[in-house]
């Protein structure tokens, strides 16, 4: 194949899984916000933060430390983003 050669499809497979793997970080930042907000107010900056992050293993680490978090500076303190945000 010839880098000047174009498969629709399969550019549209790509695009699909990018699109897909962007709609899931984007739920799982999400869901995150949520059960913080359940433990208190959350900050633009935190929010920021947490829609910044790529990595869907640290967002689902964070989802699970937001649920078992007493409280949202609990989340920040071990998480380590109190260092951060």
């Amino acid at each position: 194949m010839s880098i000047f050669e174009y498969n629709e499809e399969e550019e549209l497979k790509k695009f699909g899984r990018a699109e897909y793997r962007s709609g899931e970080i984007k739920g799982k930042a999400e869901s995150v916000i949520l059960a913080l907000e359940m433990k208190g107010p959350v900050s633009e900056q935190m929010k920021k933060r947490i829609f910044s992050e790529r990595d869907i293993s640290l967002l689902e680490d964070w989802m699970r430390t937001a649920i078992e978090a007493d409280t949202v500076e609990a989340f920040l303190v071990r998480t380590g983003l109190d260092r951060i945000i």
